[in-house]
């Protein structure tokens, strides 16, 4: 401002010391005017500054949060901004799965074995299913558990004579529904004993639900999945073990295991299951408390150096109504047995099983099974992930059934003979979520009798998971 004065006083002068051209009238209005035009100048100037300062005012005001109550405007970000954490927190721990198994299967040898109804032996077809589950955490130290499942097919089934066991595990409904098979809340307990918190050897395990009761007891490392270990029944569980709830097992139940892991080298459980026994309506959820399947069982982990066994001992009686076979009359009869399951690393890549059960022979149509086989992964042959595996069972028909089966309308044929079953498969691991695995099973003495032919059951699986 200083230096527009200074100008201005020396242009006034200047122009007092030139040379007159003109009046000093004249002289007098050109100062008016040049004077009139830096105030004005001046005044906009200052109009400026203050504008500025109002605009530095209010970005400030944005910058620094504003008051509303106690509560500033930084901490009601900082609080939106945990709570935002702690949600994806919670999501982070939600665990989704899934898999889709297409199955085809074939027969041989089975024309003259022609199944009640039908009039063809020999045939091809295909069955599938889907399923997906989440695996939820709930609290510290407790999880939520749901499956969705929906299948479609018979595959050969309905081609086959009556038999003892069936070819394909993974044949569950044949509606194309989709059904929440499971849904469980699993809760966990550390003991004190001899330590605390997350280095407790001893724990107890809970489960109350829909259950899948195969998926707790008379499990099995290499023997117990349809979708990617042997695909017959016999040989995925113990087949004279009368699980309950719906057809393929699923029922309402409770599950508690104590579980002890104080040695590095040997691990034990105790498990406990009350489940829905055999329902005498079409769905589940009936007489659960009435008429419950009941089992407990004990098993031991042993590392025997680098190689590793499982042995499992378990008892059950399922109090579901049953017909005896000798007595028709007495048809409010319980069924009770009981098995082993063991598995047994004898090298890296090698892993040997057998299994044995045994129900009670007046109300079941076999009442001995035993089933034995191993695995080994493709390490000798570069293809680490590959597995080859084979299998030999029977089942011994009980001996009051052998006694009514000719008379008897849903069988009328005569029983003698245990019934034989192979099963061989090479699963093809082409990458972390495909597998596809030819598989051979023979059947011998279907359903104990010994005038069918023996027949051969081929299989192609495709396995995707994700």
């Amino acid at each position: 401002m200083l230096q527009r004065r200074f100008m201005a006083f020396g242009l006034s002068a200047a122009m007092f010391f030139m040379p007159a051209i003109s009046g000093a009238a004249n002289i007098e209005e050109i100062l008016q005017k040049l004077q009139e035009r830096v105030e004005a100048l001046e005044k906009k100037n200052i109009e400026l500054e203050k504008k500025n300062a109002e605009l530095e005012n209010r970005l400030q005001k944005q910058v620094t949060p504003a008051t509303t109550g106690d509560t500033s405007l930084a901490e009601r970000v900082k609080t939106l901004e945990e709570k935002s954490g702690k949600l994806i927190d919670k999501f982070a721990g939600i665990e989704l799965g899934g898999s889709l198994n297409m199955t085809l299967q074939g027969t041989k040898n089975n024309d003259d074995n022609k199944a009640p109804g039908t009039n063809r032996g020999d045939k091809a077809d295909v069955s599938m299913s889907a399923g997906l589950d989440a695996t939820i955490p709930v609290g510290e130290m407790g999880e939520l558990f749901l499956r969705t499942l929906i299948t479609q097919g018979e595959g050969v089934t309905r081609w086959l004579p009556s038999m003892f066991a069936s070819p394909n595990a993974d044949l569950e409904y044949d509606d194309s529904q989709i059904r929440l098979v499971e849904a469980w809340y699993q809760g966990t307990i550390n003991l004190p004993w001899g330590a605390s918190g997350d280095e407790s050897k001893h724990s107890l395990v809970f489960n109350i639900g829909k259950m899948d009761p195969t998926g707790f007891f008379d499990t099995n490392n290499v023997a117990n999945s349809e979708d990617e270990q042997f695909m017959a029944d016999i040989f995925k569980n113990n087949i004279t073990l009368e699980w309950g709830g719906d057809d393929n097992a699923y029922g309402p139940g409770l599950r508690l295991a104590y579980i002890n892991k104080q040695r590095d080298d040997l691990a034990w459980n105790l498990s406990f299951g009350f489940f829905e026994g055999n329902s005498d309506e079409d769905g589940t959820f009936q007489d659960v408390m009435d008429r419950p399947f009941v089992i407990g069982e004990g098993g031991i982990t042993k590392k025997f150096g680098e190689l590793e066994g499982n042995y499992r001992l378990y008892g059950w009686v399922n109090r579901g109504k049953h017909t005896e076979w000798k007595d028709t009359a007495k048809d409010n009869a319980e069924n009770i047995g009981w098995g082993i399951s063991v598995d047994q690393q004898v090298s890296t890549n090698v892993t040997l099983f057998a299994r044995y059960g045994m129900q009670d022979e007046k109300v079941a149509t076999f009442d001995h099974t035993f089933s034995i086989g191993g695995q080994t992964l493709g390490t000798r042959w570069n293809r680490p992930n590959d597995v080859l595996a084979a299998a030999y069972g029977f089942s011994s028909p009980s001996h009051d059934f052998k006694k009514v089966a000719e008379t008897h309308p849903d069988y009328g044929y005569r029983v003698r003979e245990s019934e034989h079953y192979i099963e061989a498969y090479y699963r093809i691991q082409v990458n972390d979520q495909l597998a596809i695995t030819p598989d051979i099973q023979y059947v011998m003495n279907p359903g104990g009798d010994d005038e069918k032919d023996d027949f051969l059951i081929y299989a192609l699986r495709m396995v995707l998971t994700f």
